[in-house]
């Protein structure tokens, strides 16, 4: 396995990507760790999960289902959508380096329109509906198509994919670790709107691995 300390230095190459895909598409994405844990600073959350993960009694509760979520991704062959235990949709995916796992870019935590995927069952919990509050941020909540979550998990798998294999070094090291104080300048301006327009432009489209280097190398 990989040292703690690279392991950490790889998973930063894929924060700005995550930022992008939640900016382009409006699903919280996020980066967690090898055993799952997620900086604060790292997860940009829709109204619902900033309440929860604020919450006295339900704060704990959001990052095991993270943990669930990420693991869940190494025992199928592509990613699976599943729902948090407060009924949100999400997937995760494996971020590898030299065939070791070093983490996960978890996406989703949408309320999509047809509830149809497995729930995480964390036991003995206390209902989240009785809280007005929560349940006011629950209910202002966009309902997602499933077709375009499904859509998401295509496309960053792909993006993920092609950012890890060893063709795609460079654009890894100059795109995704591009700093935000950079944005400033032209060059990185451009770069971050020709990702954006690339995940909003084909987030149902077929994909290949030039086109996205195409785009935003």
């Amino acid at each position: 396995m990989s040292p703690p300390c690279r392991q950490k230095r790889y998973l930063l190459r894929f924060h700005t990507l995550a930022r992008l895909f939640t900016a382009a598409t409006n699903f919280t994405t996020f980066i967690v760790d090898i055993n799952g844990n997620a900086g604060t600073e790292n997860v940009a959350c829709n109204p619902f999960c900033t309440l929860m993960r604020a919450h006295n009694y339900y704060a704990k509760y959001c990052p095991q289902c993270d943990r669930y979520c990420a693991w869940h991704a190494l025992s199928a062959s592509k990613p699976q959508i599943l729902n948090c235990y407060a009924g949100l949709s999400f997937f995760s995916v494996p971020l590898v380096e030299n065939q070791q796992v070093c983490g996960f870019i978890v996406c989703g935590k949408v309320r999509v329109k047809n509830q149809e995927y497995k729930a995480i069952d964390l036991m003995n919990i206390e209902p989240w509906e009785n809280d007005t509050a929560l349940r006011k941020a629950w209910w202002s909540l966009k309902v997602i198509d499933n077709n375009r979550l499904a859509a998401a998990v295509n496309l960053l798998s792909f993006m993920v994919n092609s950012f890890t294999s060893n063709t795609d070094t460079i654009l890894v090291e100059n795109l995704l670790t591009s700093s935000e104080t950079d944005y400033s300048l032209s060059r990185h301006e451009k770069k971050r709107i020709a990702v954006l327009r690339y995940i909003e432009a084909n987030l149902y489209s077929k994909l290949t691995l030039d086109s996205v280097a195409a785009h935003v190398c």
